[in-house]
């Protein structure tokens, strides 16, 4: 059973290694140098004991002797040559592990954007940014490194052995090395190289910044159909991330080629001091040098490829998360960006919106009625109001019409057609969202404002903020709308960020007005002026709102109170108080706490 699973283990490990190669294929002409090059330096490294042995055991080994410095410059112009091959071989890698994991960050980022709020439900951001950065990482280190080191040491370690084979075995000796410079060199150029990776690590610290935030608020993304500026906004982020990658790889390459060119001069100067052994007959020639230089290839390739294989199995796990994220059910395709914003769902917009007969469980909750059966309807220029204590089902009602979730039963109804046989773009551009806890980028005030009308103009922006009584606020700022609000708006009070999310809703003139709880967070004037703003704005749209605070809703033209799921009082404010129902008790009970 063990061996089954073990098997089935290392093939699943195979295929996801096959799948990260399969990324690289759009590259195979840089692939296909590197592999010439990593070919090259390794026959260069396999054939210069065996050129020695040769070069010690023949006839001609008194030309050695006259001309050692002749042979050993000839010697260190081939190492030279051998180097170039080794810096090509790591730059081209590297150059195509940094393409290949910016391709796959794109890919697993619009992806990620395309899931089902249920589907963001069910997991953990920081698992999700961990796998567009950590996993994505790894996979990088096998396309510009594990492969191509696999690849070396294993030709190194077959054919170092074979050549031992034909050696003498009992041979032993130990190869002196410049160790002092090598440190020294290690040191220099490893600090260089920190350097590097820092500025690249912080490059990606800030995309990874930009990605957690549109993931933690992906109901105000999903809600302005943002899902393509925040796809360009990472891009850009994640394309400096690619350059300095560039570069690091190029230095990483430098380091390494530069290394193994003072390792192997270092053979040359034990040769030459062999030489000298030999002239005093303390030591045999050629096979013992040749055997030496086998030795060590083998025993330096067997401790690489050992480390590296354990990193591709490490590799191949963090593959299988990237592509199990990729392959889950999205919601709608990104093809979709060009569209207009505004796609028509009938002459005039969406006047009429209706639930019917409509009910509802969430994919995780089965066991438990979120909606049963609601129906309603109302139309452009009323204010709905959905009150009701808190579980009752308001911002399930909210999530049906932004199509977060899809009814379990019934229908919800933009005019006379079922929205879910609309496109999902274009539902939601017909919708302005005010979420209780509004979402702010870390950007400016005209940036949020401007997240779902990119091209409004200024003069559009004071129109909407005077109406979200904030424009007062903005213009005493000295940068006005250019002040940076700070990362989820830290730099406002929960008012200030309340009238901007207001005034950004207003700015996509919605046909539908979702507002949750939107005026929480005001003083009473504030909200005064805001109420008189949206009685204004519902002549052109139609205007639905939650709310616990009672005041704010008795000027809705209907006001549906919500238990369990189930509307179990529908009216306006004055006809529920002397229904002297559930709603009743619902304002008496405010009353009292005041």
């Amino acid at each position: 059973m063990k061996d089954r699973e073990s098997r089935t283990g290392e093939k699943k490990s195979l295929t996801r290694l096959i799948d990260v190669l399969r990324l690289a294929w759009p590259y195979r002409g840089t692939l296909t140098k590197a592999m010439i090059a990593l070919l090259f330096a390794g026959a260069i490294n396999l054939s210069i004991p065996e050129l020695l042995r040769r070069l010690l055991n023949s006839a001609s080994f008194d030309i050695l002797m006259d001309y050692p410095l002749t042979i050993g410059a000839a010697l260190t112009g081939i190492f030279a040559i051998q180097g170039i091959a080794f810096f090509l071989r790591s730059y081209w890698f590297g150059v195509v592990g940094h393409a290949v994991v910016f391709d796959l960050r794109e890919q697993l980022y619009r992806s990620l954007l395309r899931k089902p709020l249920s589907f963001f439900d069910e997991q953990r951001t920081g698992d999700l940014i961990s796998r567009i950065n950590a996993d994505t990482n790894m996979v990088q280190d096998v396309v510009s490194t594990r492969i191509s080191v696999c690849i070396r040491y294993i030709v190194q370690v077959v054919f170092g052995i074979a050549f031992m084979a034909t050696l003498s075995l009992y041979l032993t000796g130990v190869i002196v090395i410049l160790l002092p410079l090598l440190v020294i060199l290690a040191r220099v150029l490893g600090k260089k190289l920190r350097h590097l990776t820092k500025e690249q690590q912080s490059a990606l610290g800030e995309a990874t910044t930009s990605a957690e935030e549109s993931l933690s608020g992906i109901r105000t993304v999903k809600a302005f159909t943002g899902e393509p500026l925040e796809v360009e906004r990472f891009v850009s982020k994640i394309s400096s991330v690619k350059e300095l990658g560039f570069q690091r790889s190029r230095f990483a390459a430098f380091f390494a080629s530069a290394v193994n060119f003072l390792m192997n001069v270092s053979l040359v100067i034990v040769l030459l001091v062999g030489l000298h052994s030999v002239s005093l007959e303390r030591l045999t020639v050629g096979d013992l040098t040749a055997f030496l230089l086998y030795g060590l290839i083998v025993a330096i390739s067997f401790a690489f490829l050992a480390s590296s294989i354990g990193e591709l199995y490490q590799a191949s796990g963090a593959a299988e998360r990237i592509f199990e994220t990729i392959r889950e059910e999205e919601e709608h395709s990104l093809d979709e960006e060009n569209h207009e914003r505004k796609r028509a769902i009938g002459g005039d917009g969406v006047t009429r919106v209706q639930f019917r007969e409509v009910s509802f469980r969430y994919p995780r909750r089965h066991d438990e009625q979120a909606l049963a059966h609601v129906s309603f309807e109302v139309q452009r220029g009323e204010h709905l109001a959905l009150v009701g204590p808190s579980g009752s089902g308001k911002s399930t009602i909210m999530n049906l019409f932004l199509r977060f979730y899809e009814p379990t039963e019934g229908e919800v109804l933009f005019n006379t057609e079922p929205i879910g046989q609309l496109p999902l773009y274009g539902v939601r551009a017909h919708i302005g969202l005010v979420p209780q806890d509004p979402l702010l980028f870390a950007d400016t005030i005209g940036a949020n404002l401007r997240y779902g009308a990119v091209e409004a103009s200024e003069e559009q922006l004071r129109e909407v903020c005077d109406q979200a009584a904030i424009l007062e606020f903005i213009d005493s700022l000295p940068e006005g709308f250019e002040t940076y609000v700070g990362e989820r708006g830290v730099q406002l009070s929960g008012g200030q960020k309340q009238r901007l999310a207001i005034a950004r809703a207003l700015l996509t003139q919605p046909d539908i007005l979702l507002l949750d709880e939107a005026t929480s967070s005001l003083d009473s004037e504030s909200e005064s002026l805001i109420q008189r703003a949206l009685y204004q704005v519902r002549e052109q749209c139609i205007v639905i709102s939650i709310a616990h605070r009672l005041s704010t809703v008795q000027n809705a033209d209907k006001i549906l109170v919500l238990h369990r799921g189930s509307i179990v009082e529908e009216g306006t404010h004055q006809e529920l108080i002397q229904a002297g129902g559930t709603y009743h008790d619902l304002v008496s009970y405010q009353r009292l706490m005041e």
